[in-house]
């Protein structure tokens, strides 16, 4: 899986600089749109003739505006260049003022200095991202195989309402919600209309959502047919209450307790063996259905760590995720995710470009939270770093 940020760069470049401005992109506008000479719309007015016949030429009996942007440049004449590189050259001061503006407003010259500046502040720490050895291991070789005995939603109930911290509140760093595990299970499980549930403290402009259980597993009988259409697995209820458990405040257990243990740390702890694995198996299925689209990951107040500047042995920059990695196909909801107010933390978004094999799954339709239009992937995912580098919305320091 590719992947490049919006606080990212190698050094910077003059390059790079022209290409985040808006200046190449009036250029390409120009160049699909050449302006039409003062002579022809004279005589568009007088003559009454359509402006899109002289698009392209000076007379009526000019050609068609091309229908893409291929056909737009290969059909470019001397004297369409000669009008473009006026127009251009009008445009050009007004707009190079402006990105000089934009790149003065930045505290340092590049990401990577960026980066420097706020590794100095304690506000940050070191994200940790493992490598291809834990990749090729596998999850199951480190949590260990889930248990059928005497059920594996049996299982999973006691590993959130039997458990020595099943009662014990944890606050998420989302929503600000402060809940149990033993309270999110029977949210997801056995809710009650009538009781009030921990809710959210801070963006609260999109409450999550509870709803019987059947409600998601008609979902799951319309997505079933689709897979089995595919010739796909099945998902089945364990796989759907596990994704409506990881789409809450859960996930704040989950996924830090498995980038323990895939670290070689030792974990005493609730492992939520049972769990994990119906999350991972229901992202399996769902990812043999996703198409491979763009999506954002917001990150606030981590560093990424060395393996993401510097390419390694074999000139690959990139680490290996450990936890679920969730996405959004929302530019704006990642940003709310990286978002902060305190100036000394670092922000990163992660554009991500999903390939033909590595794919993530669309979980919204299970999701407590379905406007932030949620992809995730499992653990162990790839990502190399690729694409543009990119500074936006820096503050001053």
């Amino acid at each position: 899986m590719s992947v490049c940020t919006e606080n990212f760069a190698a050094k910077w470049t003059t390059l790079s600089f022209l290409t985040s401005s808006p200046i190449l992109g009036e250029l390409a506008k120009l160049v699909n749109d050449p302006p039409v000479p003062p002579s022809a719309c004279s005589q568009t007015f007088t003559n009454t003739v359509s402006p899109t016949q002289f698009h392209r030429g000076d007379n009526a009996h000019s050609i068609e505006e091309p229908a893409d942007e291929f056909e737009a440049v290969v059909s470019l004449t001397p004297d369409h260049v000669d009008r473009i590189v006026h127009a251009f050259s009008r445009a050009l001061p007004g707009l190079l003022i402006e990105a000089i503006k934009t790149l003065k407003a930045q505290p340092v010259r590049d990401a990577e200095s960026l980066n420097g500046k706020f590794t100095l502040s304690e506000s940050n720490f070191t994200y940790s991202y493992s490598d291809l050895a834990t990749f090729f291991g596998g999850l199951v070789k480190v949590l260990g195989t889930p248990s059928v005995v005497p059920s594996l939603e049996e299982n999973m109930r006691r590993e959130h309402v039997a458990c020595a911290d099943s009662v014990t509140e944890f606050t998420t760093g989302n929503y600000g919600i402060t809940t149990t595990p033993k309270l999110e299970w029977e949210f997801v499980v056995t809710p009650q209309p009538a009781w009030q549930y921990p809710c959210e403290t801070v963006h609260a402009r999109h409450p999550r959502q509870m709803a019987p259980l059947d409600s998601f597993l008609k979902v799951m009988e319309t997505i079933n047919t689709q897979l089995e259409a595919a010739g796909h697995a099945t998902l089945l209820r364990e796989e759907v209450i596990a994704l409506r458990l990881y789409t809450g405040p859960m996930f704040a257990k989950y996924n830090p307790l498995l980038r323990q243990v895939l670290s070689g740390a030792e974990y005493t702890g609730n492992r939520y063996v049972n769990t994990i694995i119906a999350i991972n198996s229901g992202i399996l299925k769902l990812s043999k259905i996703q198409k491979a689209v763009k999506v954002f990951r917001g990150l606030s107040g981590g560093l990424l760590p060395d393996e993401f500047w510097h390419p390694n042995a074999h000139g690959v920059k990139g680490g290996v995720e450990m936890a679920f990695m969730s996405t959004t196909t929302s530019e704006e909801v990642a940003l709310q995710y990286a978002d902060s107010s305190d100036e000394r933390k670092a922000a990163f978004v992660f554009e991500v470009q999903m390939g033909m094999v590595d794919r993530g799954a669309d979980i919204s339709p299970f999701s407590q939270y379905p406007h932030e239009k949620e992809i995730v992937f499992a653990p162990l995912t790839g990502m190399e770093v690729v694409g543009a580098p990119r500074i936006k919305g820096a503050h001053h320091a």
